[in-house]
């Protein structure tokens, strides 16, 4: 199981997760921040995923964009090798994720530009770079099933954590991905949403189907992590099992 979480406590711990989250938009690159961490992870119960920023224009076509992105993932990736937590990366294409997306071909070439010179740098440094998909309707790319094939076709050492709700906008076939590269995906993301908005909504209260999704899991034998991303103060969704 996995969850979002500041630091590991005893709370995480009794509702069974085992991993937490580092959320590198929260400033967790800070270098002080990173040693307390670190300190922290050698007593605590949980494991660390490190969960880069995800406003990071990394698939811009703009080279200038493109250059002040892969500065600050390179800092993420020397901070998840202190903390030995995989690394997610998103395939952000503008400044603003709401704004006028860029042309999707430019920008699926620059995100897989830039990914080469990412893994030579978790490579060294023995970080696993895991791609989060987001929504169609915001501006990124690594999206839908034709930027999936293309990019795990030419980034071998690359995992995926599928995100659920993300996939169910703007989409017929979810769950498609997870069918197609159960082998490529470490963990899946659940919440509920309208099929328009990622809403966080907890499990049931909106239109993703999890039943169709487990009979997936089911076909494909996938086995991997599960991370609940509900906007709730508590786990109270149903179990999915």
């Amino acid at each position: 199981t996995l969850q979002r979480h500041s630091f590991p406590t005893r709370r995480s711990s009794d509702l069974g997760l085992s991993h937490f989250y580092v959320d590198s938009s929260q400033g967790a690159c800070d270098t002080a921040l990173v040693d307390a961490l670190a300190q922290l992870l050698a007593v605590a119960p949980q494991l660390p995923i490190f969960h880069g920023n995800y406003r990071q224009p990394i698939a811009s076509p703009d080279p200038v964009l493109r250059l002040t992105a892969r500065a600050g993932i390179l800092r993420e990736i020397v901070a998840a090798s202190h903390l030995k937590a995989p690394l997610i990366v998103h395939g952000t294409s503008s400044l603003d994720l709401h704004g006028a997306i860029p042309t999707h071909e430019l920008a699926l070439a620059a995100f897989d530009h830039e990914l080469f010179e990412l893994e030579d740098c978790a490579r060294r440094l023995h970080v696993p770079l895991w791609l989060e998909n987001l929504p169609a309707n915001e501006a990124a790319v690594f999206n839908c099933l034709n930027d999936y094939e293309e990019i795990l076709a030419r980034h071998p050492s690359v995992s995926v954590i599928f995100d659920v709700g993300h996939a169910n906008i703007d989409n017929d076939s979810p769950f498609e991905a997870l069918r197609r590269f159960p082998g490529r995906i470490a963990a899946l993301s659940l919440s509920d949403n309208d099929g328009k908005v990622d809403l966080h909504k907890p499990l049931g209260q909106g239109c993703v189907g999890f039943d169709k999704l487990l009979d997936v899991i089911d076909a494909t034998k996938w086995r991997g992590l599960y991370r609940s991303e509900e906007h709730t103060s508590e786990l109270q969704s149903p179990r999915l099992s």
